[in-house]
């Protein structure tokens, strides 16, 4: 029995067709992208503001504090908005206490929850004339400024005139002057 030949023809219209096929499903552009690393979404700011201060007054009309940062950019996230902030300084006003001022590098304010949080040589610091000036730093502090409380899970150095204490992890009302070192606590003072 003789076996039959493909015709030539039937080749190479089954070529045109698989050749056809493929340039219709993939184009030089879908080869081109597909191992080209895929990029995030670019935001664009809301609002970018040089210079702010925003002050915030209790119910009786006293001012409770004030946040100043040398730049303020906000970004639109769902329900409020995200703002990073440059240099943020943060001044604390109570009757029950002298006032306490915060200052980081960094810093990002969260507008639906009246939260600040403060990153990257964050210093707070008050002075008193019966205590004299008492000195904390870390490297991040979270604020409620509706509470004025602020708290930390990182290493917190505390100084004062007479002391130097070292702790991990911090809560502190500064309405009320109170503070509580969480864990590792270790100090030196010098009567």
């Amino acid at each position: 029995m003789r076996t039959r030949q493909p015709k030539p023809w039937i080749i190479v219209v089954g070529f045109c067709i698989a050749l056809g096929y493929g340039a219709l499903h993939f184009t030089p552009r879908d080869l081109a992208l597909s191992d080209a690393p895929v990029q995030p979404k670019q935001t664009l700011p809301e609002t970018y503001i040089l210079g702010m201060i925003d002050r915030s007054f209790d119910d009786d009309g006293r001012l409770s504090y004030t946040l100043e940062a040398e730049q303020v950019t906000y970004f639109e996230q769902g329900q409020g908005t995200d703002g990073t902030l440059t240099k943020p300084k943060v001044l604390f006003l109570s009757e029950k206490t002298t006032p306490w001022n915060l200052e980081a590098d960094k810093g990002h304010v969260y507008s639906g929850n009246n939260t600040v949080i403060l990153n990257d040589n964050v210093v707070a610091y008050s002075r008193s004339d019966d205590h004299g000036e008492l000195t904390l730093l870390t490297e991040t502090l979270n604020i409620d400024t509706d509470k004025q409380y602020a708290h930390t899970d990182k290493p917190v150095t505390m100084r004062s005139a007479r002391s130097n204490t070292q702790a991990v992890g911090l809560k502190a009302d500064l309405q009320e002057g109170r503070m509580e070192l969480l864990s590792e606590v270790r100090g030196r003072y010098e009567p």
